[in-house]
């Protein structure tokens, strides 16, 4: 009986590792969040060296599903582009367009970390 109940804290101790990884992998325990004037909410977690950002979207999510944005050449800030998805970045402020909306967007702030700034 005790092997049992320690075979089930063992058990219960790795899956809350596994949800906690899953989450911090698609931006909900971690990334940078961002609020929209149209009320969407989203966050992204950047590539390391910034060629690529995910989008995960936390409020409206029926706009886009979660989605991964390459980087594309632009001669003013940030430009992310993907299955009709753009994420312009300029500044700290970034524009959100899909198919359904282009909605002005600015950061959450974080207290130990600095929003990125995307570039002028």
């Amino acid at each position: 009986m005790q092997k049992k109940s320690i075979g089930l804290l063992v058990l219960g101790i790795a899956i809350g590792v596994a949800v906690f990884l899953g989450l911090l992998n698609r931006g909900v325990a971690g990334g940078y969040a961002y609020t929209c004037a149209d009320g969407t909410e989203f966050s992204i977690t950047p590539s390391t060296d910034y060629t690529s950002i995910t989008v995960y979207p936390t409020k409206n999510a029926a706009l886009f599903p979660e989605k991964k944005l390459p980087k594309v050449e632009s001669n003013t800030g940030a430009l992310y582009v993907a299955g009709g998805v753009v994420f312009a970045g300029k500044g700290e402020g970034v524009q959100l367009i899909t198919a359904a909306t282009s909605t002005t967007c600015k950061p959450l702030q974080k207290k130990d970390e600095p929003p990125i700034n995307w570039g002028d």
